[in-house]
């Protein structure tokens, strides 16, 4: 059982003034256009900014070690900026602060920091942030597709939960039902703000903020991310390993999503729905994804998972075929 550490949350518009600390050395780890949008907001305000790039780990070690000393360490963009800051900030031993700027993930709330090695995703440390910067207005100029991605993580649980009972019932995993109960109400939450996450409204966003943290804080207590990742993130880790493209990792996993709904006979016409209405677009032609993509990733998944030496789900127990794969790529197209 881990120790969730919940940060002090800022909400509104403006908020960087509000959470600057003048007296200490900063180092804002952004990128251009986040910066950009931010860093008016505090007048005479000069931290040290480091323009995020590689995620991958010799780099990021490189990288850090060339990088002004500093007591704080500012998370100002997306994942990656999120995922660079808490990197330096675990490799310091200093404080680190979460700010958003989409919320496409859910890497904003996590401890652990997300990076590539050797092409793999892996993730290495644990830090959390101290304070966590809820800014609408910053959020809300982002490409309103950027923002809607931020539920992908949380309606994996719809895939990710029937795979961790399957792999109870299969003994492949241990199985907590007070969890499974918090994770299947995250689920609801965020089907219930379906229509304000899709306008990317002050109350979508705290909805987004809100389940993601509930859904980090149940998944530290059980000491793992089965609750809402399963065979859906393993289509989307394959994806990457056999393309070698990044693409909006909530979209990715949106595909997985409908894609391992149909493998699971587990609602794939309802849960396509809803995501629809919130406004993920997990179908190819709506996003960077192309269904030659989708196809070779699903000839290979069976493969991957032994390879991988991934964790049990409805893959170890159904082979992909062709039939399936069509199956699937006509209802993306519906």
């Amino acid at each position: 059982m881990g120790e969730f550490r919940k940060p002090r949350i800022v909400r509104g518009r403006g908020v960087l003034g509000d959470i600057v600390e003048p007296g200490k050395d900063a180092l804002v780890c952004t990128v251009p256009e986040a910066w950009e949008i931010v860093s008016g907001q505090v007048p005479g305000w000069k931290p040290a900014v480091h323009e995020i790039g590689s995620m991958e780990l010799s780099d990021l070690e490189r990288i850090e070690k060339q990088l002004p000393a500093c007591d704080i360490v500012y998370g100002i963009g997306g994942g990656r900026a999120i995922d660079t800051a808490k990197f330096v900030a675990w490799k310091r031993g200093c404080e680190y602060v979460s700010f958003p700027t989409i919320i496409s993930v859910d890497a904003f709330i996590t401890d652990a920091v997300g990076v590539r090695k050797d092409g793999n995703v892996t993730y290495v440390g644990s830090v959390w942030p101290g304070i966590l910067a809820v800014d609408y207005g910053v959020i809300q100029k982002a490409p309103k597709r950027f923002n809607r991605a931020g539920c992908g993580d949380l309606l994996s649980i719809h895939t990710a939960m029937f795979d961790w009972r399957l792999a109870a019932r299969a003994g492949r995993a241990g199985y907590d039902e007070a969890i499974a109960g918090r994770a299947q109400e995250c689920l609801r939450k965020i089907i219930e703000a379906a229509a304000e996450i899709k306008n990317v409204s002050d109350r979508g966003i705290d909805a987004l903020v809100d389940c993601c943290c509930d859904e980090v804080e149940f998944c530290v207590q059980l000491g793992g991310a089965r609750p809402e990742e399963g065979s859906e993130h393993l289509f989307a880790y394959n994806y990457e390993l056999i393309t070698g493209r990044k693409v909006l990792h909530c979209e990715l996993v949106g595909v997985g999503i409908y894609a391992m709904s149909v493998v699971q006979n587990n609602a794939p016409e309802e849960i396509a729905r809803i995501m629809d209405a919130c406004g993920l677009a997990f179908r190819p032609g709506d996003n960077d994804i192309t269904f030659d993509e989708v196809r070779e990733t699903l000839k290979t998944l069976n493969t991957y998972i032994i390879k991988s030496e991934s964790f049990y789900s409805i893959l170890n127990e159904v082979e992909i075929s062709g039939a399936m794969i069509e199956s699937i790529i006509k209802g993306l197209k519906a």
